[in-house]
């Protein structure tokens, strides 16, 4: 699985993320076993996480070229664009309506309505099923929102045809 980052207050996360993984059905079309939801969702206590240490790094890395507004904004519209998006294609890509898993989410498409034809979102998807084919060293493909991340990081692996 995972390596556990022993911070108490991502404890909840990670937990939550390895029951998910328990509750995938791995090798097959990567629905949830016994429609167990938990670990879904991108939750606010992980925004707000992300977000500090994005504003952080992006504070460090670029303000002395633009102003610490713009750096606030940014990195706020991102934290929005990820929790949004994470939680409309994760519920996807495990057969689950957005709406039916995630309370607090912007975006409630339901999936009849999610194109997997679109280039992007068809990346996604393989992607994340790659995610969870691969066990314990092999694991792969940690992103799910940012094409190219994984390849940077020498991180991504498809799912052998």
């Amino acid at each position: 699985m995972h390596n556990k980052i022993n911070l108490p207050f991502i404890n909840k996360t990670y937990e939550n993320h390895i029951t998910h993984h328990i509750n995938v059905n791995s090798n097959t079309d990567f629905s949830l076993k016994n429609n167990n939801s938990k670990g879904i969702c991108f939750g606010i206590d992980m925004s707000i996480i992300l977000f500090i240490i994005l504003f952080i790094v992006s504070y460090i890395l670029f303000h002395k070229l633009v102003s610490i507004y713009i750096i606030l904004i940014t990195c706020l519209l991102y934290i929005i664009y990820n929790k949004t998006m994470w939680n409309l294609f994760h519920s996807y890509i495990h057969h689950v309506d957005v709406k039916d898993v995630c309370s607090d989410t912007i975006l409630n498409i339901p999936k009849k309505y999610i194109n997997e034809n679109n280039m992007y979102i068809n990346w996604i998807i393989k992607n994340h099923q790659a995610h969870h084919y691969y066990k314990d060293k092999e694991k792969c493909n940690y992103n799910i929102l940012i094409p190219g991340a994984d390849y940077i990081l020498g991180t991504h692996k498809n799912i052998p045809v």
